[in-house]
């Protein structure tokens, strides 16, 4: 059911991408939304409206980034935990090697390492999972430098600021 707006009442630009925003998150067409401005145009803070929102009408959602130190300030500027996008499709499945083997070969030569490189395994984690169509995921400054639209049957596309 779509609202109709009041035409006495004029919403501003912030208003109004945060209400495209609701749209998308609301709607089943789109299945990615890209949000695209210049440094200092109010991205964050109307992604952390649009994350209030959805808190409150109880809508499942992570807030993902490229590199853990992204993942940090993404975190730090929103207040809720953000995580990688590899922590997110990955999941860890174990060593190269046994790694008793590995601590005990140390710890007999004096702390140097003859054992070769260790190496951490892991395994993508499964897209038939429920939870990645009911689920909304934030991924902060994922198309940096990519410098193209989506296509528009795929996704909705908003230029703020």
């Amino acid at each position: 059911m779509e609202k109709k707006q009041d035409p006495d009442i004029v919403l501003t630009l912030s208003q109004q991408a945060l209400e495209r925003l609701k749209q998308f998150v609301d709607g089943k067409e789109a299945r990615a939304f890209i949000l695209t401005g210049y440094a200092g145009t109010g991205k964050t803070t109307l992604m952390k409206a649009l994350i209030g929102w959805m808190t409150g009408q109880n809508k499942d959602f992570e807030l993902l980034a490229s590199m853990g130190r992204a993942a940090k300030i993404l975190s730090n500027k929103t207040n809720r935990p953000a995580t990688t996008v590899h922590s997110c499709i990955y999941k860890f499945k174990d060593f190269n090697q046994d790694i008793e083997h590995v601590v005990n070969q140390i710890d007999q030569s004096d702390g140097e390492d003859k054992t070769g490189q260790l190496l951490l395994q892991f395994t993508a984690l499964s897209a038939d999972n429920d939870d990645y169509d009911s689920k909304i995921y934030i991924v902060d400054e994922a198309i940096d430098g990519v410098g193209h639209r989506p296509a528009s049957s795929l996704a909705g596309h908003l230029r703020f600021g």
